[in-house]
């Protein structure tokens, strides 16, 4: 996301939501606070957190159900920042803004890692612009809220109505991928090196996809340093206009 939220984790406690029941006894959360978070686990016990992070539009809201790793959008307004990004809902691993989820074992730095991968499975009926994209953040030192300002690296699955930033193509773990790079800029100042791989075929899912051949080829064009620290993996869609209807099904990661 190329806009991140200055909102801390301490505020998010204010935050409204709502609860029900499905017709399967699961407890439903309609998210519609700004930034607002839910912990949630996988199959397997990992934790994780859906994050309602949107800051373009009055109006969003997500649908999770049973506290697993999962997401709808349910209800997007309009955008009033010229069509830009206005909202990236997520589910993550690791620290982003004040919410750290247990035992992910990040912050860590690139060197350190074991061998990441990560798991996701979306449904991409909706209408609008939009991408369906994992966001990896580097920070140049070990921090666990704020802008991060190292580098922030994102895997494009799918995309609809939105051009391509670069036409140079590299192959990366055997899939070829456009990459586009270049300083993002936040509201409060900072910048970082803005990282695009983005798929040359489209796909709604990926399991266990490994994640150090990214890594290893923003190193490889100077994006991003072996000093500096992972905080996160994020699985989300960053939205320009409409994307009522997307849905994150799935997610598991490891670092």
């Amino acid at each position: 996301m190329l806009i991140a939220s200055l909102v801390g984790f301490a505020a998010l406690g204010v935050q409204s939501s709502s609860a029900s029941t499905s017709k399967h006894g699961a407890l439903n959360r309609k998210l519609c606070g700004r930034d607002q978070p839910l912990s949630v686990t996988t199959k397997s016990g990992q934790r994780a957190a859906v994050r309602n992070d949107f800051w373009g539009t009055d109006k969003f809201c997500v649908t999770n159900y049973g506290r697993k790793p999962n997401f709808t959008v349910v209800t997007t307004g309009s955008n009033f920042l010229g069509g830009r990004v206005m909202a990236y809902p997520y589910v993550f691993t690791g620290c982003a803004w004040g919410m750290c989820t247990r035992h992910s074992g990040l912050p860590a730095k690139a060197p350190d890692l074991g061998r990441p991968t990560a798991t996701w499975q979306t449904t991409n009926p909706a209408n609008g612009r939009w991408n369906a994209a994992f966001d990896l953040w580097f920070a140049k030192h070990k921090i666990r809220t704020g802008q991060a300002e190292g580098a922030e690296l994102m895997i494009w699955l799918n995309a609809r109505n939105l051009p391509l930033d670069s036409t140079r193509i590299v192959w990366v773990d055997g899939v070829r991928w456009y990459l586009a790079h270049w300083i993002a800029h936040g509201a409060t100042g900072a910048s970082w090196n803005y990282i695009q791989f983005r798929r040359v075929h489209p796909v709604r899912g990926v399991k266990n996809l490994r994640l150090s051949p990214f890594i290893h080829e923003a190193e490889l064009n100077g994006l991003v340093s072996p000093r500096w620290w992972l905080l996160n993996i994020e699985a989300g869609f960053e939205i320009q206009q409409g994307g009522r209807g997307l849905s994150g099904r799935s997610f598991s990661a490891t670092s």
